[in-house]
């Protein structure tokens, strides 16, 4: 599998062809944004960066790895591209090739919609000015958005197998009116993010679900109670 998709990625650098699932250019070396901002180094030896697409306005987050590192990278993409057009999974523009500068090696870059509010759990600890917690109206908002989530997830016969605070990011919704004495948030849509360990349902069926399972691919501390075994 990852051959086939080193040899894939020559062929489209070799044509200087940028794949992308919303739109399809020639750009020399294949790369379609300029980074603004390093966020951090991702798990799976992918980087993060805050990034402006050439000739558009808004920003973007990209996840890119060396070609030798991207299997991973390159399935979560391929997951992901399942659930396009669902409005409570965060966004995905697409995918593409490019040669680095300083030593010429391929570079497999995912482009993700931006989610300038961060993340539930950074926002569950710092609001209400650092004392914790959400308004009840929120909790009642990113619940109803996570659970549209999962639903989309799941009728496409995936599990997404880590919903946490953390892989919930917030949106800024511009269609929303803040009303008076709302919380900030109120503005902001949750939505579900990385997808680095969902299976399909195949997967699951064919899979054991014992301890040694769960908590090596789960946050332990959001494993539910049924599948801790002494």
């Amino acid at each position: 599998m990852e051959e086939r998709r080193r040899r894939k990625a020559v062929k489209l650098m070799d044509k200087e062809f940028c794949v992308m699932s919303c739109c399809s250019r020639n750009i020399h070396g294949g790369k379609t944004w300029e980074e603004v901002k390093h966020i951090a180094h991702g798990a799976r030896n992918t980087t993060i960066s805050l990034a402006k697409q050439v000739g558009l306005p808004q920003l973007v987050v990209v996840k890119y790895a060396a070609i030798d590192d991207s299997d991973t990278l390159q399935r979560q993409s391929e997951v992901h591209a399942k659930f396009q057009g669902c409005p409570y999974i965060l966004r995905c523009y697409g995918d593409e090739y490019c040669t680095a500068k300083d030593n010429g090696r391929i570079i497999y870059n995912v482009l993700f919609e931006h989610a300038s509010g961060g993340n539930l759990a950074d926002l569950i600890k710092t609001s209400r000015g650092g004392a914790g917690g959400l308004p009840e109206s929120d909790v009642k908002s990113f619940t109803k958005s996570i659970l549209l989530g999962l639903d989309c997830i799941h009728n496409k016969g995936y599990a997404h197998l880590d919903i946490k605070p953390k892989n919930i990011l917030l949106v800024p919704d511009l269609s929303k009116k803040r009303k008076r004495g709302a919380s900030a948030s109120a503005a902001f849509d949750a939505k579900i993010a990385d997808f680095w360990i969902a299976k399909s349902s195949k997967q699951i069926g064919g899979a054991a679900m014992g301890r040694s399972v769960v908590f090596g691919r789960h946050t332990a501390v959001y494993v539910a109670r049924g599948y801790c075994r002494a």
